[in-house]
């Protein structure tokens, strides 16, 4: 084989090159193959017809009417592993994954091994220290089917994090652009992957396996990545939940956030995976919202919605002047109803057993989050049912890696304004969030046990890591800052009750004696006659006196 190659005369470097540039070009040939060169004027037309019909809906709706959703409010999303604290860390470091770019723009200072852990830890804000943070595998610089990426071992936490880098040089868009659709077996099923991210992800894992079986006392694996890095980065759990990596105590937890990460695999790939994987949608972005399939829907709807509109346009033509002005009043009533079944018919028409057609979404559970900080989660085909223009120049910047920040942040704060009840609520039912819905009724029935439960939970809680049932809760509170708590709070507890229990027993004995030695004391004559009062004119003192 070998042999053969240099025959050739192909480096690796070709072959490589030539491996991104295959599935693009199967890509091309299989969308022309659908698409008829002659339906392209109609399409111009229906795509500025659709980009006016989706706008309107907007106006009229708020959002683009789409099916049922399932929402939640923003204080919701910590009943998964998702909370929003968690979820901006990982943000901050998929921004990291991007190098100087976002570490430190403006500067020509190369990212190098030894100031990257520095500037990460700078740019996490107090989230990470340095002195518990080790880099042994940063790669920078992006190759054919090998993005950008960066190994991280947090000693703190126990935890792993692979960042994968989104797009950024001409290696990363041939990848996105490989869209040619190959068969990934998950649990002994073939499912439809995007074939340049798999091959992508499967580079990066052979590049970080070797490091990570050096790694020892770790509990979390976490995968990360913004916009391509996010699909690699979603690929690379499914393909680690296929291996065996043992760890310390047996069990090694494996989780994934992604962040506009486009279309990687079919909608029940994606229900399947929302133990595992979280993936963020912000506002108009359009990149969560792209395959194939959604593309060929948009063809479809553009030359329908351009038919329709020439029939609307042909019909008023034909009209006599007389009942020109009558027909002219009906425009706006037969244009949406062109642009209603513009919206419909191609989804029944593209949804077909080729696999071509096939629309690809975002894996595991997917939230959309607004530029204003509002959170609301969404099953796959509710966040991308098809490619809405009206959002404009949003449909780009809305996925540029610092809004998906700024955006998070905005989330954080609007939690945290909702903080105090959310807490409150959270403390008397922590069971049932954690997933233990009996413990947790009998828990409420008893009142807590009228006081002990609450006792043994500050001490279960401080002295070990909390479970909860379906997924694994951050361990964030150090056991010196619990015993010193502890310490200071039942030595403060005892002080105060120590001194008022001394103050009342003065104040009592005080009152004793106030009533035995008053100024005139009175005594009983034993024959029943008029008691016999004098003045106590007297006071104690010396040695054993108590009052003067």
């Amino acid at each position: 084989m070998k042999a053969e190659k240099l025959a050739a005369g192909q480096s690796p470097w070709e072959h490589q090159l030539w491996d991104a540039l295959g599935p693009v070009a199967n890509v091309y040939k299989s969308l022309m193959a659908q698409l008829s060169p002659s339906t392209f004027p109609k399409t111009l037309v229906g795509l500025n017809v659709l980009a006016l019909t989706d706008r309107i809906e907007r106006v009229r709706h708020g959002k683009p009417q789409s099916r049922q959703r399932n929402t939640e409010s923003t204080d919701s999303l910590s009943r998964g592993q998702d909370n929003l604290l968690e979820t901006l860390r990982y943000m901050r470091m998929a921004t990291a994954a991007y190098g100087r770019v976002a570490l430190n723009p403006g500067s020509k200072a190369a990212i190098t091994q030894s100031n990257f852990a520095q500037l990460l830890c700078e740019h996490l804000r107090g989230d990470l220290a340095v002195d518990q943070v080790e880099v042994p595998l940063l790669s920078m610089r992006a190759r054919w089917l090998l993005p950008a990426h960066y190994l991280l071992v947090d000693k703190h936490r126990r935890e792993v994090v692979v960042a994968v880098r989104g797009t950024l040089s001409v290696h990363d868009v041939l990848t996105d652009l490989g869209a040619e659709e190959v068969d990934l077996v998950l649990g002994g099923k073939a499912r439809k992957a995007h074939k340049n991210m798999l091959q992508s992800a499967c580079n990066v894992l052979r590049v970080i396996y070797p490091v990570l079986q050096r790694i020892s006392d770790v509990d979390t694996i976490t995968f990360t990545g913004h916009s391509l890095g996010g699909g690699v980065a979603a690929y690379l759990t499914m393909l680690f939940l296929e291996m065996e990596l043992p760890s310390a105590d047996g069990s090694i937890h494996v989780q994934c956030f992604t962040f506009g990460s486009p279309g990687i695999c079919p909608a029940a790939v994606s229900r399947s995976l929302e133990d595992r994987i979280v993936s963020y949608c912000h506002a108009q972005d359009v990149v969560p919202r792209l395959s194939a399939g959604h593309l060929l829907e948009l063809h479809g709807r553009a030359v329908l919605a351009a038919s329709l509109t020439s029939d609307v346009v042909r019909r008023l033509v034909s009209q006599d002047p007389a009942a020109l002005w009558r027909a002219v009043r009906t425009i706006p009533q037969d244009l949406q109803e062109a642009f209603s079944k513009s919206t419909i018919e191609p989804e029944r028409q593209i949804t077909g057993d080729s696999p071509e057609l096939l629309k690809l979404y975002p894996a595991g559970r997917c939230f959309l989050v607004q530029t204003d900080g509002e959170v609301e989660e969404l099953d796959p085909e509710d966040l991308a049912p098809c490619i809405y223009l009206s959002g404009g120049h949003r449909l780009v910047v809305d996925h540029l890696p610092k809004t998906y920040e700024n955006a998070i942040q905005a989330a954080v704060k609007r939690a945290q304004d909702l903080g105090s009840t959310t807490e409150l609520s959270r403390s008397r039912l922590d069971l049932f969030y954690l997933g233990f819905k009996l413990r947790g009724l009998l828990k409420l029935i008893s009142l807590g046990g009228c006081g002990l439960w609450w006792l043994f939970d500050v001490v279960r809680i401080g002295c070990a890591p909390s479970y909860a049932l379906h997924f694994r809760v951050t361990n964030d509170l150090p056991h010196w800052v619990f015993v010193l708590v502890l310490v200071l709070l039942f030595g403060g507890g005892g002080l105060v009750y120590s001194l008022s229990s001394y103050a009342r027993y003065r104040k009592l004995k005080t009152a004793e004696a106030g009533k035995m030695h008053g100024e005139d004391i009175a005594m009983d004559r034993p024959d029943g006659g008029q008691p016999v009062r004098f003045n106590s004119s007297f006071g104690y003192s010396g040695y054993g006196a108590t009052l003067s």
